[in-house]
């Protein structure tokens, strides 16, 4: 999903990716990421949250980097992600504490959730 307020990294990214492909053929795929994931103004932190505690519980994610990695693939333009853990562990595994930033052409937006 093309997020309108975005047009400005948008027509960045697109002229960046057309004089690559111009230059050597190469494909760029990481500078656009726009499909399948949540624009930088509406991001539903309950989804993030619910999937974040079910790859725990699988052991998909096992530390603070599989968390920050997650949050990078699901997001667009995020700017800082920080994740703390906390010394408490309870029966699902560690309690962790996740911020991060984003931005598009409006403005920046902080989020921030745990998980138990």
């Amino acid at each position: 999903m093309r997020d309108p307020r975005q047009s400005q990294f948008n027509e960045i990214s697109e002229n960046i990716k057309k004089k690559t492909e111009l230059i050597d053929g190469g494909e760029i795929k990481s500078i656009n990421n726009q499909e399948n994931v949540f624009t930088a103004s509406n991001v539903n932190l309950g989804w993030l949250q619910d999937r974040i505690m079910e790859l725990i519980k699988k052991k998909e994610i096992k530390d603070k980097d599989d968390i920050k990695d997650f949050i990078g693939s699901s997001v667009q333009r995020w700017k800082k992600i920080y994740v703390h853990k906390h010394n408490k562990i309870l029966k699902n595994g560690h309690y962790y504490k996740i911020e991060f930033s984003t931005k598009d052409d409006f403005g920046y937006y902080h989020y921030e959730f745990s998980t138990y």
